[in-house]
């Protein structure tokens, strides 16, 4: 999420480094906050992608678990509470999410 308080920090940022550096011309500094907020961005969407496949992860451990020759009392009934979450369903279901995951190619 872009709030306020990333634009300003982001923005003092390229502030600070346009003053460090005089020869930067002010276009090039406009495109790197531009950069910078996109990437800011994109790290939102990756950890709202994070926990899907984070679930993905475990329910693939628990399936090689529940495929061992002799398996313990716990890989035959693991506790699915992780892997069962209501949220990260609803996350995993969101079309937004992902179209927008898509589009920008990001992927864990």
């Amino acid at each position: 999420m872009i709030n306020r308080r990333l634009i300003r920090i982001k923005a003092l940022q390229v502030l600070f480094a346009f003053f460090r550096n005089e020869g930067d011309s002010l276009s090039a500094l406009e495109r790197e906050l531009f950069h910078s907020i996109e990437k800011s961005y994109h790290l939102y969407l990756l950890l709202l992608l994070l926990p899907e496949n984070m679930v993905e992860h475990a329910q693939a451990k628990i399936e090689l678990g529940k495929q061992k020759f002799r398996p313990s009392p716990e890989e035959l009934n693991p506790n699915l509470r992780f892997v069962q979450n209501r949220a990260v369903a609803a996350l995993a279901a969101c079309k937004e999410l992902q179209a927008k995951a898509n589009d920008n190619r990001l992927n864990w």
